[in-house]
């Protein structure tokens, strides 16, 4: 907004605003400092070997987990089938009593002593 309002009174003024991609005269920027992080990558002594080496480091570490987990789920497994070998079978249900039928009991005649 500055800049615009700096052009606008130089024009009114009589001068010519700057061409694109100059600075306005009289207007201070400060310096362009790097950001920290590159700062402290400069200024490290890592290299690529040390990189690899902590690649290395985590496939590894990564690898251990992964035969940590296969080992805790292939015990769960055997715990499973182990209490499922330990554990008395429930015997199935008895039959139930077949039904008479609608007709038996209904007349005078029929015997109940079936």
């Amino acid at each position: 907004m500055k800049r615009f309002l700096r052009s606008a009174a130089e024009s009114a003024a009589g001068g010519a605003p700057p061409a694109p991609g100059q600075p306005i005269p009289g207007d201070t920027q400060p310096a362009a400092t790097p950001p920290p992080a590159a700062a402290a990558v400069q200024g490290s002594a890592a290299t690529e070997g040390d990189a690899s080496e902590l690649v290395r480091l985590k496939r590894e570490r990564d690898d251990a987990h992964k035969r940590q987990r296969e080992l805790e789920t292939r015990q769960a497994e055997l715990e499973d089938e182990n209490r499922r070998l330990k554990t008395v079978p429930t015997p199935p249900p008895a039959q139930p009593d077949k039904k008479k039928s609608w007709l038996q009991g209904a007349t005078f005649f029929d015997d109940d002593a079936d």
